[in-house]
């Protein structure tokens, strides 16, 4: 009898991680299985499952090396789709910067800003829409001022 691991999921109510497509045709134990062969490890067994050529590999649990590698490969995918703003260390032509503030070097001050008389701001420092900076504040290197 021929199933998908899909199928297989479905009926012994896991979930599967991989092609739920691939084609399983039997059962054999974690020594002889091959592609098409479902098995299932334990234990210490659990933790050689990359080495086995089972089509499916049931488990109680993930080894933890398998999980901190997920977390690991998650947060690449977060940079990936969702990357870092980058800054163009310039004051935008709606902000209001008074003339006797102090502006560090590569600051980014974005619309509708206001810096009063006296404030001073860091360089690397990112000011977001809709802030005011008070007379005479002080904002640290790379604060970054969120709305």
């Amino acid at each position: 009898m021929k199933k998908t691991a899909g199928e297989l999921a479905k009926i012994v109510g896991g979930t599967l991680y991989g092609d739920p497509a691939v084609v399983i045709d039997d059962v054999r134990s974690a020594e002889s299985a091959g592609s098409s062969h479902v098995t299932f490890a334990r234990g210490l067994y659990a933790e050689h499952i990359e080495e086995m050529q089972a089509g499916v590999i049931l488990v109680d649990a993930l080894p933890a090396k398998y999980t901190e590698d997920c977390r690991r490969s998650f947060g690449k995918l977060i940079e990936l789709y969702h990357p870092e703003e980058q800054h163009d260390g310039k004051i935008h032509p709606t902000a209001v910067v008074s003339k006797t503030a102090v502006i560090g070097e590569h600051v980014t001050i974005m619309p509708y800003v206001v810096v009063d008389d006296g404030a001073e701001i860091g360089s690397g420092t990112v000011v977001y829409p809709y802030v005011y900076i008070g007379k005479n504040s002080k904002i640290g290197k790379n604060c970054e001022l969120n709305q």
